[in-house]
């Protein structure tokens, strides 16, 4: 329905529409995001304050170093994969029948990702390094070649930047995977109290750790636990509850007082020879 919004002509439906295309961002486990390519990062503010949160997330990284290199001097760097130079022709005709400086193409190899763009007749190839500083010496490295932890911190980047200034809704499956938990309580903490923040975070995780009412509201904790019999899932509140201001959650969760962990009677069933 809401797809016809614009043959129907109704605002609540427009508006609607617009909502869930514009405002609401959803984060899969295997999402990637590509927005570390594009313009954004042209822009010193935007940069300047990803860096920082990098630095204070204490993964290594110094700085963002971009570099934008003609065409030919690319294919000239890949000249060993010629099937790769044929897909980067492809790209280029396909750019050729694009508007100027309307799309960015991704591409995305086992080894590095870089972004190609139109200006003109000129087709440039953006290719994004993270720096890192061991006794005064610099080391250049491809996001391909950071940890999986890294990686994923990069993928969160423009969300923190988003929530900030933007009444937009981000949903992440799996915020924890591949994070040291002490970071992603320190993550979670530093988005939820910040009280300027205009958008919204809404993810799931395994990671006990953040049950902490000290950030969070009885209310905004929510538990899945699947039904033995039906397999149904079934989605209720902390607050449902009523636990003590001092109570340790993440104890009394993993001591079964919320319910939504594995029943693992049978495990010491197994009669391993």
């Amino acid at each position: 329905m809401l797809s016809k919004h614009d043959v129907v002509k109704n605002a609540q439906m427009t508006d609607a529409f617009l909502w869930l295309t514009t405002k609401l961002h959803i984060i899969f486990p295997e999402t990637r995001s590509t927005s570390i390519f594009d313009n954004r990062y042209s822009d010193e503010g935007f940069k300047s304050q990803s860096e920082a949160l990098i630095s204070a997330l204490d993964i290594g990284i110094s700085e963002l170093t971009l570099k934008d290199e003609d065409i030919e001097s690319f294919k000239q760097s890949i000249s060993e994969w010629p099937e790769l130079v044929q897909g980067v022709d492809g790209i280029v005709k396909h750019l050729s029948r694009s508007p100027e400086g309307q799309e960015e193409v991704m591409i995305d190899t086992g080894a590095f990702t870089v972004s190609m763009r139109r200006e003109g007749n000129n087709y440039f190839v953006r290719r994004v390094k993270a720096r890192h500083m061991v006794n005064d010496n610099i080391y250049d490295f491809e996001l391909k070649e950071e940890s999986d932890g890294t990686q994923r911190i990069f993928d969160f980047v423009p969300m923190v930047q988003n929530v900030k200034g933007e009444a937009c809704t981000y949903v992440i499956d799996e915020l924890d995977r591949s994070l040291h938990p002490t970071l992603v309580r320190a993550l979670v903490s530093r988005i939820i109290t910040y009280k300027n923040m205009k958008g919204q975070l809404i993810f799931t995780t395994h990671d006990a750790g953040l049950l902490d009412g000290q950030v969070f509201r009885n209310d905004e904790i929510w538990f899945a636990e699947k039904d033995r019999e039906t397999q149904n899932t079934h989605l209720y509140t902390l607050d449902e509850f009523k636990p003590r201001a001092d109570l340790n959650l993440e104890k009394g969760y993993l001591n079964g007082r919320f319910g939504a962990i594995p029943f693992l009677a049978r495990f010491n069933e197994l009669n391993w020879v």
